[in-house]
């Protein structure tokens, strides 16, 4: 079942999107659907990582709901482009899921981002579960696309290093 009760409209028009591409495959017509994590990278303008990020630096209280546990699997932008290139000139067809193959919570995420930035005093609220039972979202099981290519995720602290200094680690 899919839970589509925090994004209904956009986890239904990618519904949609799957659903037309696999009425292709009946026509014979070789298709790949590629399905990332949460993406993160250069250039961000907005999100999770960014509104840390500026909170951190202008020493802005955070507030964190449901404990902090909610968690995500972040995917650098790098890792994805790459994958992108490697399928293109495969013969794979059907599904692929694409991310880092770790969950992070968005505890662990500000933590980090506050390591990076050497921010040693923050001031992070946890507020109380409003879900208990909600998460966010499991790591990606990377086993079928690393049956099809070679695959090294980056890892969150060394993504999120590329992404706020732009080096190369």
């Amino acid at each position: 079942m899919i839970d589509c009760r925090h994004s209904p409209y956009y986890l239904g028009s990618k519904i949609l999107a799957e659903i037309f591409v696999k009425s292709l495959s009946l026509k014979k017509i070789s298709t790949l659907i590629i399905r990332p994590s949460s993406i993160y990278g250069d250039n961000m303008k907005n999100g999770a990582i960014k509104d840390i990020s500026r909170k951190l630096l202008s020493k802005q209280k955070i507030v964190l709901k449901n404990n902090g546990k909610y968690q995500a699997d972040f995917l650098y932008i790098d890792d994805f482009v790459s994958v992108i290139e490697k399928l293109a000139f495969s013969k794979v067809n059907g599904e692929i899921n694409v991310g880092s193959g770790t969950a992070t919570s968005i505890y662990n995420l500000t933590k980090t981002i506050a390591k990076i930035h050497s921010i040693k005093s923050k001031k992070i609220t946890l507020l109380p579960y409003q879900n208990k039972y909600f998460k966010g979202f499991y790591p990606v099981d990377l086993n079928h696309l690393r049956s099809v290519i070679t695959f090294k995720p980056t890892r969150i602290m060394d993504g999120l290093s590329k992404m706020f200094f732009k080096k190369d680690l």
